[in-house]
């Protein structure tokens, strides 16, 4: 069949890593597909009319039949169209969703069984040599460049590292060439079989873990089981909400050794597109399991995480990320220039640097409130932001009104962010939620200073008036009076590089994963001592 994907639609507005073939109705031309939920590879194998609607793109397979209706123009266009109260009912087809309050509660009941069992077969760690790290896709994101960096730092510690991802399409490649030029072996769950599946399941009461009609995660469960019982990894390493759960029941059900679940910010009750009723109880299920350890890269986020959970802050480890440079090389000026040029930006003008997801956590809305302040008073600067996300169409809509579109700059997607980071003069992050962000990272190893709101691990990476200003979350003018600060006192500027330079020892991908191994050792030694 004809197999087709879009672009990422920004004005989409769905949730991420999650399917929304049943909240969106597709037509091509005057025909709606039915609205069956696919896995990609199926819509890639089937002969039939299949679509699926996932992180703000759309991928759908086309018969031999409709494609000539096209070529004789009856059926040339194609339709997205939400699914609610005012379309149903002019829909041929509306899926209704059977609620899922029984068969929720048959999936707990069936993980809480697993974590029993397994508990009672519990046996000694032996030192772990082969690991899997799973995760949703390479995107462009911070926790995606985590997992590439732990996996070659494990590698260069003599460990065997398998990279598992759920898909590689569209932008979920973006750091596929990283992992590979470190030499890390990237698989896709959803190239995988799970026909024998039932076979490593022999006890039937354990079904619902597997069936995606009870919970979304049951296909990813099968396809993971599958994987890890032919790698037969030692620690199997997760991170982010959706995937934790299903690495810890798919780990659990594959006799995986250990399981790591990591968080990487604050817990999904924050996010309006994670805030998932059923993550709360599969997490507490699956945290009673002893082969489970939890880490987190902050330690707010960790405490956050600990109180939503019921837990001693202790029992969530620090793990922090590591910092593995783009390039150690230094720009030329030749390419300073040709970076200018290309972004139609004068010599003498001064940069306003923001690269981060255009989410709500992240508040875009209030970066765009402080650069347009900023900008207002100083007209011999502009702002660059690259990321993409949700809000993007608000954020365009906001800069168009504003008449700045020819100084506020959205780049989208950029893989030379630490080019940017050494033509700019100060780096902008206004988030309201963080865990340890990369960025700021990558930002004092350029030199470049950081204005930031104090959340999650950045008070412990920037040190107020030192390499650096502070604000309060939601402080708008703070924050725009340290940008201006840097903007325009060159002595001020120079003194918080030189300190961002000087910041002591980089904890590498390697230390990353030595931490790791510790924090391994310390929960083994722990679970010996509770019996």
């Amino acid at each position: 069949p004809g197999v087709y994907s879009t672009p990422v639609i920004s004005q989409l507005q769905s949730p991420a890593d999650q399917e929304g073939a049943l909240t969106f109705a597709l037509f091509q031309g005057p025909s709606q597909l039915v609205p069956l939920v696919s896995s990609h590879q199926e819509i890639r194998s089937t002969r039939e009319q299949r679509y699926s609607v996932w992180n703000a793109q759309v991928y759908y397979s086309t018969t031999d039949e409709v494609r000539g209706l096209a070529r004789q123009k009856l059926s040339s266009r194609n339709w997205l169209v939400p699914v609610n109260a005012q379309t149903a009912p002019y829909l041929p087809v509306v899926a209704t969703p059977v609620s899922l309050k029984k068969p929720a509660e048959s999936h707990f009941a069936a993980l809480r069984k697993l974590v029993d069992v397994c508990n009672s077969k519990q046996g000694a760690l032996s030192e772990p040599r082969t690991f899997v790290l799973y995760t949703h896709g390479l995107s462009a994101g911070g926790a995606e460049r985590q997992w590439c960096n732990l996996a070659a730092g494990l590698q260069e510690l003599g460990m065997k590292v398998y990279l598992v991802v759920e898909n590689l399409a569209g932008p979920n490649d973006h750091y596929l060439d990283l992992a590979r030029k470190s030499g890390i072996e990237v698989l896709q769950t959803g190239q995988e079989s799970d026909a024998d599946v039932l076979d490593v399941i022999v006890d039937r009461e354990l079904y619902p873990l597997v069936d995606p009609y009870v919970l979304p995660t049951g296909d990813d469960v099968s396809k993971l089981v599958s994987l890890l019982v032919r790698l037969k990894p030692d620690v199997l390493v997760a991170q982010l909400d959706r995937t934790n759960i299903t690495a810890a029941i798919a780990g659990l059900l594959a006799k995986t050794s250990r399981i790591v679940l990591s968080f990487r910010n604050y817990n999904p009750t924050h996010f309006d597109y994670l805030d998932v009723p059923w993550f709360l109880p599969a997490y507490r299920e699956a945290i009673e399991s002893k082969q489970v350890v939890l880490t987190g890269n902050s330690n707010l986020g960790n405490a956050d995480y600990a109180t939503w959970l019921g837990l001693e802050a202790s029992k969530i480890h620090l793990l922090r990320n590591s910092y593995l440079p783009d390039s150690d090389r230094r720009i030329s000026q030749t390419e300073v220039d040709n970076l200018k040029r290309e972004l139609h930006i004068q010599p003498d003008q001064k940069i306003v640097l923001g690269a981060f997801r255009l989410s709500h956590e992240k508040n875009p809305e209030l970066f765009f409130r402080v650069c347009a302040q900023v900008l207002s008073q100083h007209p011999q600067t502009v702002v660059l932001l690259c990321g993409e996300g949700r809000l993007r169409s608000t954020l365009e809509g906001l800069v168009d009104g504003a008449g700045l579109s020819d100084r506020f700059k959205l780049l989208g997607r950029r893989s030379d962010a630490w080019k940017l980071l050494s033509i700019a003069h100060v780096l902008l992050l206004t988030s309201n939620l963080e865990g340890e962000p990369n960025i700021i990272r990558e930002a004092l190893k350029a030199g470049c200073p950081v204005v930031a709101t104090a959340c999650g691990a950045v008070p412990e990476m920037i040190e107020h008036g030192v390499n650096g200003f502070l604000a309060d979350v939601g402080d708008m003018q703070s924050l725009a009076d340290g940008v201006e600060r840097i903007i325009t006192d060159t002595q001020c500027r120079d003194l918080l590089a030189q300190n961002s330079l000087k910041v002591g020892e980089v904890f590498t991908p390697v230390d990353q994963a030595n931490s790791l191994l510790r924090i391994l050792k310390t929960a083994e030694t722990q679970r010996v001592k509770d019996g």
